[in-house]
């Protein structure tokens, strides 16, 4: 029977030798692994059934090899000087343990002038000394955080176990400051319903028309259950741009005029066309892949 494995990490210990330790395809929950090595052209296996392998680490000047669970099982092997090859690590293997009960999953390692590190995700740092591990942080630990992210952040009620002096919000919004002419400017809300139609039409599937006719009750939800809680915001972003409006034109507005006449959403769309015809055109040939716009047009380096 084939054995699928996923490959989490993975040594170049020399030019012919590698190790790349893995999870079983079937059971990725489980804390088995298996450690592909290959010397040359020969391919041979260590399996590990008391932890699972989330990455490694090598070090060439003492040509030892750790292998670090996420619990904090380690499988260590070293060469003794005599160069890693099958012959010199068979049987070698030596197990080691780090205390991570209350710190969180082992997630990776590496080492700096010759000695091992191994940091877990409460922002924990172990480091190998005097034939054991450990804590090496500082104290950084405590500076760990929870970061909440999403349109209902500002929500008291979500953190409210947490003393307002140690939090920090932040109001992400587009400000549109265009305006058409001295008495005309560009509404934030048809910033954010073009920006939604753009994205909809292009990540979910959504037809323009299917937009245009939610956008009310997008619009109703907001009033209800984010604006009135923008005053908790240590900060405000504004994430309009200067040169949106025109590029977003060249996408938006095929789409807009393809809402037919007998639509509910016709006169809307119309209304959008309408403003969109005081604006020119700007191809998006120069916006940067870092630009919160490139989540709407696409291209972005972060999808």
């Amino acid at each position: 029977m084939t054995t699928s494995l996923l490959f989490a990490d993975g040594q170049a210990i020399s030019q012919d030798t590698v190790a790349l330790p893995a999870q079983y395809a079937s059971m990725p929950d489980e804390d088995l692994s298996r450690v592909a090595f290959k010397f040359g052209e020969e391919w041979v296996y260590y399996d590990v059934d008391d932890d699972s392998i989330s990455c490694s680490t090598y070090d060439p000047s003492s040509e030892t090899l750790w292998l670090i669970g996420r619990h904090g099982r380690i499988h260590t092997v070293s060469s003794g000087g005599e160069g890693f090859s099958i012959a010199n690590v068979r049987g070698k293997f030596r197990q080691e343990q780090i205390d991570v009960s209350g710190f969180g999953e082992i997630l990776c390692g590496c080492v700096i002038d010759g000695t091992p590190l191994v940091a877990g995700q409460s922002l924990q740092i172990y480091r190998r000394a005097d034939g054991g591990w450990e804590r090496a942080d500082g104290g950084l630990r405590r500076l760990a955080a929870p970061s909440i992210e999403g349109i209902h952040g500002l929500y008291e009620k979500l953190s409210e176990s947490i003393p307002r002096c140690n939090k920090y919000g932040i109001f992400i919004c587009p400000l549109t400051g265009a305006a058409i002419d001295m008495h005309n400017r560009i509404g934030t809300t048809d910033t954010r319903l073009l920006r939604r139609m753009l994205r909809d039409y292009r990540t979910r599937g959504h037809s323009p028309e299917a937009t245009l006719i939610q956008w009310p009750s997008v619009v109703r939800g907001s009033h209800r259950h984010i604006f009135p809680y923008q005053e908790n915001a240590d900060t405000l972003f504004n994430t309009s741009l200067a040169y949106e409006m025109p590029v977003l034109k060249g996408y938006v507005q095929p789409l807009l005029a393809s809402v037919k006449e007998d639509s509910p959403a016709y006169g809307e769309a119309q209304r959008l066309l309408s403003i969109l015809s005081f604006v020119p055109v700007i191809p998006s040939d120069d916006v940067p892949n870092i630009s919160i716009l490139r989540e709407f047009i696409g291209g972005s380096c972060f999808e």
